[in-house]
C-alpha cells in the first residue's frame, strides 16, 4: 500500500457543504459537480473552475426546485447533461438534463422503479443507462434511459441481476463494456463486473479482498478503469486501477491510499488526461476535488522538472499505473549532460 499525502496546491475545500457524497461528471470538455443540500434536500449544480493544473473554485451554482435525501448523480451524453436522483418522501427515480452547460434543467421523467438508495447513470456506446438497488429487496439493476427527441419517455431493457448490496452500484463505460460495482451485501467487500453486450447480461465477475462499507465508485480514465471508495475501519480515501486481462478481471492494483478522508463514498472523473477525486470532508461537510498527482499521461518536455529531457524519452509514453512510482535516476547513460528524472505530473520516471 502507498500512502500518498496529498495536501497539495491540487486540493480545492468549497465552502458549499454537504451531509453526502458529491457527483463528479466531465460535460463538453468541463467538470461538473452535484450535491444535495446542507440542512435542506434541494439538489445542487456547479461547474469545477480549473486554472491551469488547479482547482481553484465551484462557479456557476445553480440550485434545483426539486429535492432528493440522497446523492444526485451526473451523466453527460449528446451535448446535454443529466442528472437523476430518487425522490423525497417517495422513492421513485428520477432524471432530467441540462442542454445548456447545466444553466437550467428541465424535462424530467420520473419513473415506477423506486429505490431507497441513490441511483447512478453512465453513457455507453451512445445510449443513457441507468442502476440502482431494490425497493424491499437489494438485487441491482441496470437499465437504458429512453429519450425521445427532447423528452425522457422510461426506462427499457431493465436488467435485475443475481448479485445484490444494500447501497447504490456505480457504473463506467471502458472499451466497448459496460461495468458495475457494488459491495456486497452481508459483506464489504468490493466488485467488479461487466456487460459486453449493452446491458443485456453481465458476467465475469471478480470479487477483491479490499472492502468498504460504503459503495465505490468507477471511471474511466486514459487507458484503464478505476475505482475509488473509502476505507473499512478508517475514512482514507482510496484510488486503484481495475486490472484486466483478456475477458476476465483479475484484480485491483497500483492502489494509492490519500492522506485525505471522508466517512461517505468518493466520486470520480475523467477531464483531458487528469483524474480528478471529489469528496465530502471528515468531522464537516465541505466539499473537496482534486487532482490526483501520477494520473496524467504527459510525454512533453515541458512536464519535466528539475532534470534534463532525454531526447531517447520522446517516443515513450507515460502510463496510469506508474502512479505510484516517484523515482529519479541521473547519469544512467553515459553520454555527458544526459539525465533521466520523474515527470512531476505523472510520475513516470522513463525507467
Amino acid at each position: 500500500m502507498h500512502v500518498l499525502a496529498l495536501q497539495s496546491a491540487n486540493k480545492f475545500t468549497s465552502r458549499e457543504t454537504s451531509p453526502r457524497a458529491p457527483a463528479l461528471c466531465t460535460h463538453n470538455e468541463n467538470l461538473y459537480i452535484a450535491w444535495k443540500g446542507d440542512g435542506n434536500d434541494n439538489l445542487n449544480v456547479a461547474r469545477v473552475q480549473i486554472t491551469g493544473n488547479k482547482v481553484t473554485g465551484l462557479v456557476n451554482k445553480v440550485t434545483l426546485a426539486d429535492t432528493s435525501p440522497m446523492s444526485p448523480t451526473l451523466a453527460s451524453l449528446n451535448g446535454r447533461l443529466f442528472i437523476g436522483w430518487k425522490g423525497d418522501g417517495n422513492d421513485n427515480l428520477n432524471v432530467m438534463y441540462s442542454a445548456d452547460n447545466g444553466k437550467t434543467f428541465g424535462n424530467k421523467f420520473t419513473s415506477p422503479e423506486t429505490s431507497p438508495q441513490a441511483p447512478a447513470l453512465c453513457a455507453h456506446d451512445g445510449a443513457l443507462y441507468i442502476t440502482w438497488k431494490g425497493d424491499g429487496n437489494d438485487n441491482l439493476n441496470v437499465a437504458q434511459v429512453q429519450i425521445a427527441g427532447t423528452k425522457i419517455t422510461g426506462f427499457a431493457n431493465k436488467v435485475t441481476l443475481g448479485d445484490t448490496s444494500p447501497l447504490s452500484p456505480t457504473l463506467a463505460s471502458f472499451n466497448g463494456r459496460l461495468y458495475i460495482g457494488w459491495k456486497g451485501d452481508g459483506n464489504d467487500n468490493l466488485n467488479v463486473m461487466y456487460s459486453a453486450d449493452n446491458g443485456k447480461t453481465f458476467g465475469n465477475k471478480f470479487t477483491s479482498p479490499e472492502t468498504s462499507p460504503q459503495a465505490p465508485s468507477l471511471s474511466a480514465h486514459n487507458r484503464d478503469l478505476y475505482i475509488t471508495w473509502k476505507g473499512d475501519g478508517n475514512d482514507n480515501l482510496n484510488v486503484a486501477i481495475v486490472r484486466i486481462s483478456g475477458n476476465a478481471i483479475t484484480g485491483l492494483g497500483s492502489k494509492v491510499t490519500l492522506g485525505d478522508t471522508s466517512p461517505v463514498s468518493p466520486a470520480l472523473a475523467s477531464l483531458n488526461g487528469e483524474l480528478f477525486v471529489g469528496w465530502k470532508g471528515d468531522g464537516n461537510d465541505n466539499l473537496n476535488v482534486m487532482g490526483l498527482p501520477g494520473s496524467r499521461q504527459c510525454p512533453e518536455r515541458e512536464h519535466w522538472r528539475g532534470f534534463e529531457y532525454h531526447r531517447a524519452l520522446r517516443s515513450r509514453r507515460c502510463r496510469p499505473s506508474h502512479v505510484q512510482r516517484y523515482l529519479a535516476r541521473s547519469e544512467r547513460r553515459s553520454e555527458p549532460g544526459t539525465r533521466l528524472g520523474v515527470c512531476y505530473v505523472c510520475g513516470f520516471s522513463g525507467l
